[in-house]
């Protein structure tokens, strides 16, 4: 009977990465790819509108492949010094949400994600507090 316990958490902590398999951190010659065939901003285009919205710079981002979708992951030093993280989505520039399921999964599968995540608060709108413009960065519920 102990064997079934052991047996059946295995299982779940298979499922449980499993979920994280299909994140997969773009390449340049991937991420080139998709700015040329116009799936996605391109990281110019991207950085330029981070910093106009947040008044923060773009200190390090990062495209991933998830379910179709391609995310950036943008982690920003605000005006004050603090560091925050926002994600984006790639085809319209819109920011995700850190509360959703893609959010997590990013942030699962690069590991620190979700400690940045816990210091910046619930939403990408949040990103350097202090920005009068975060209103344009808020992501859509």
């Amino acid at each position: 009977m102990v064997r079934r316990p052991c047996i059946m958490l295995a299982a779940l902590l298979c499922l449980a990465t499993a979920s994280d398999a299909d994140v997969k951190e773009l390449t340049q010659t991937e991420l080139r790819q998709s700015v040329n065939t116009q799936e996605t901003i391109s990281l110019t285009v991207l950085i330029q509108e981070i910093e106009q919205r947040t008044g923060a710079e773009v200190v390090e981002i990062r495209a991933f492949g998830l379910d179709g979708f391609i995310l950036y992951r943008a982690l920003v030093q605000c005006v004050g010094g603090s560091l925050d993280a926002i994600m984006i989505d790639g085809a319209d520039g819109s920011a995700v949400s850190s509360q959703s399921i893609m959010w997590q999964r990013v942030s699962a599968y690069i590991g620190a994600g979700a400690a940045i995540a816990s210091q910046i608060g619930p939403e990408n709108g949040t990103v350097c507090r202090q920005s009068e413009t975060n209103a344009e960065l808020a992501p859509s519920q």
